[in-house]
Order: C-alpha cells, then structure tokens, then sequence
C-alpha cells in the first residue's frame, strides 16, 4: 500500500467465512482500510475481496488494490506529495 512521496497509514484485514455454522478453512475475506496522507488525512478507502483466489491475506489481496486506486485518487484530487524527497529516491 506504500505510495512514494506519501505516508499512508492503514490496517490489512484477514478473515474466514462462516460456512453451515463453523468457520471455513478454505474461504475467506480480505481487506485493507488506509488513509492517504497520513498527516491530515484526504480520503479513506476500504478495499475488501470476497473468497480471493491466488491468496486469502490482506497484505496481498487488498493492499495492492487499494495503492492503485489511492494513486489515482490523489491525481484526481490534486494532492501535492507530503514526502516529496521520496520521489528522487532512484529505488
């Protein structure tokens, strides 16, 4: 969920399904709640996949969606980064 020049704050989320009553083992909910930037805070986005298929975690799920779609967002909104000495960093 890393955005260069930005702090995004946020928390994956990993959780299985109630099938007939019991937990499931094999079907689950993923997410990723963030905020973007982390220092005042210009839109929050929740980001969940229902029964993901390749991974069933957050982090791998939901995270990388929710940078896409934070990224975007941010050009759409006209938000200058708050890290801009991130963006010369040659990663």
């Amino acid at each position: 969920a890393a955005i260069k020049g930005f702090s995004v704050a946020g928390k994956t989320g990993t959780s299985q399904k109630i099938v007939n009553g019991a937990y499931s083992h094999s079907k689950y909910y993923a997410s990723f709640i963030g905020f973007v930037p982390a220092e005042k805070a210009a839109f929050v986005l929740l980001v969940t996949a229902d029964e993901p298929k390749r991974s069933h975690y957050g982090g791998t799920v939901a995270a990388p969606t929710f940078k896409n779609i934070a990224i975007r967002v941010l050009r759409h909104m006209n938000i200058k980064p708050t890290k801009p000495e991130e963006l010369n960093d040659s990663e």
